[in-house]
């Protein structure tokens, strides 16, 4: 669910087609329509810096259309009609238009008002009618389903590397714990399994990494092989806000104060919280140890998601992973249990293996507000599938996916779905049909570069697969830039310039 503005909302027609979403930042915006069992996006962004175009470009924005299977001649009129739509905004950038449509959310100020005025100033959109804190609080209180990117909201942000620090926190499998994966840590700080997220959050670790970010060098606690920083995924402009009751408003105007500030110390608790619910994985993938090890014994109890419900008011998002998160009967309690509806702003998100997301189960977590499900299937083909995860045969969680695929087409299920690779040796010859299957599913792709050397499956110690993973994942990277797919190719380009670099000096180690 997405920002509709004034002009484009959900329910609106363009020519005969229902608007259903809006997703719409700075740069960028996405328009997803149905029509009868049919679905569609279309798409515009600045034309500067493009080196495609669209088939309804306008004035100084690209207007497209993401991959479909329906005849070009069933939605031409429809992209006719967006164009006009980005025309009529008064000319410039979908950005311009965007900003705009945000500003027109809030009638004029009273003098009042003007006296809210609080907190840094750094490059707000500069039009004199009210601080940004007032046009955001107005732009998402109350709003649930709104979704903005923070660069919607200002001509300048800070220059910080990766905001995760002000953001995010994640528990990790083995007690270890900071703003990302520890793999990616130069030192992954530690923490008992019952320690409180919120002492954690202002504690000495999460400090260190803000105060790092502000300096004009590497972060000094972060691996240079981490490809968040290779990729520019998570600065600023990117944090997604998104609208709600009052508290969640509030949370993300002090978290957005802080990162301008550039602040050690976080007034408000983080707007992500990632957990590890336990080391237990019903699988034995190539890669991973979890199905080797693992165990029950370290899953999060149920005191301490008693303690997450209590941080629900403030937080954004809710993401599982471990292991296998659903392996865990106190997160199954917790899912099935908690009632999400007072926390419209929320999303939980879940990184699994899929073989816990039968027909079945799905039902029971009908209620949980998922918006993310990242599926780790690492094969493109069957016998690579069960050869790389070791678990169940393909044919039993093809059944998965493809009721997945159908909650999502019947709205049942509105969440997002990536799959993910873990490049290894034996599935570095698929990333391309990989990126294939993804796209027929309608699914997101995400690789993964392999951390240790587990079965000697790392492609990071032999120079012809980290150069066959590279190629491949330029070629994945340029097609989804073809479809307007900036964000996903940003990523994959990330990993792909972390092997350029390693291949560049000669480093054939393990990360």
């Amino acid at each position: 669910m997405s920002l509709t503005p004034p002009g484009l909302a959900q329910g609106d027609l363009l020519a005969g087609w229902r608007v259903t979403a809006v997703e719409a930042a700075v740069d960028h915006l996405r328009v997803t329509l149905a029509q009868g069992d049919d679905a569609l996006t279309l798409g515009a962004r600045p034309a500067s810096g493009s080196r495609h175009r669209g088939p309804w470009d306008v004035a100084d924005a690209v207007v497209y259309h993401e991959a479909t299977a329906l005849p070009f001649a069933r939605f031409d009129a429809a992209g006719r009609s967006l164009a006009r739509r980005v025309a009529d905004a008064g000319g410039g950038s979908p950005g311009d238009m965007l900003s705009r449509w945000i500003r027109s959310l809030a009638p004029p100020l009273s003098a009042d008002a003007e006296s809210t005025r609080t907190g840094p100033e750094r490059g707000p959109r500069a039009d004199g009618s009210a601080p940004w804190q007032v046009i955001m609080r107005r732009a998402l209180t109350d709003r649930p389903g709104a979704s903005v990117h923070l660069s919607a909201f200002f001509d300048e942000l800070p220059p910080w590397p990766c905001v995760l620090p002000w953001t995010r926190l994640e528990l990790n499998e083995g007690g270890r714990f900071g703003p990302c994966c520890s793999e990616y840590q130069a030192s992954a700080a530690g923490a008992p399994p019952d320690a409180d997220p919120v002492a954690l959050w202002n504690g000495p670790a999460m400090r260190a990494f803000r105060r790092a970010m502000v300096l004009d060098r590497h972060p000094e606690p972060c691996r240079r092989s981490c490809p968040v920083l290779h990729a520019g995924s998570d600065r600023a402009g990117d944090v997604v806000l998104r609208g709600g009751p009052q508290a969640s408003v509030e949370a993300q105007v002090a978290a957005v104060e802080d990162i301008l500030a550039g602040r050690e110390e976080m007034r408000a608790g983080p707007l992500s919280l990632v957990v590890s619910t336990t080391s237990y994985c019903n699988y034995d993938c190539l890669m991973c140890d979890c199905g080797e090890r693992g165990t029950l014994d370290d899953e999060r109890t149920d005191a301490f998601w008693f303690g997450v419900r209590a941080m629900l008011p403030g937080l954004r998002l809710l993401s599982a992973n471990g292991g296998e998160p659903l392996a865990s009967p106190a997160f199954r309690r917790f899912l099935e249990g908690t009632d999400f509806a007072p926390y419209p702003q929320l999303e939980v998100a879940l990184t699994t293996n899929g073989s816990y997301l039968t027909a079945r189960q799905l039902e029971r977590l009908a209620r949980v507000p998922f918006g993310h499900l990242t599926l780790s299937l690492n094969a493109a083909t069957p016998a690579t599938y069960l050869a790389v995860n070791r678990g169940l045969p393909w044919e039993r969680i093809r059944e998965n996916l493809d009721e997945v695929v159908r909650r999502r087409a019947d709205g049942s299920l509105r969440a997002s779905v990536s799959y993910s690779m873990v490049l290894l040796r034996s599935n570095v010859h698929e990333v391309d049909a990989f990126a294939a299957l993804a796209e027929r599913d309608g699914a997101e792709v995400r690789y993964l570069l392999p951390h240790r050397d587990r079965n000697h499956e790392s492609i990071m110690t032999r120079r012809d697969a980290m150069e066959s993973a590279r190629e491949a994942l330029a070629r994945v990277a340029e097609g989804l830039l073809r479809r307007g797919r900036e964000r996903e190719a940003r990523v994959v380009t990330g990993s792909a310039r972390v092997l350029s670099d390693r291949l560049r000096r000669g480093v054939l180690t393990v990360l």
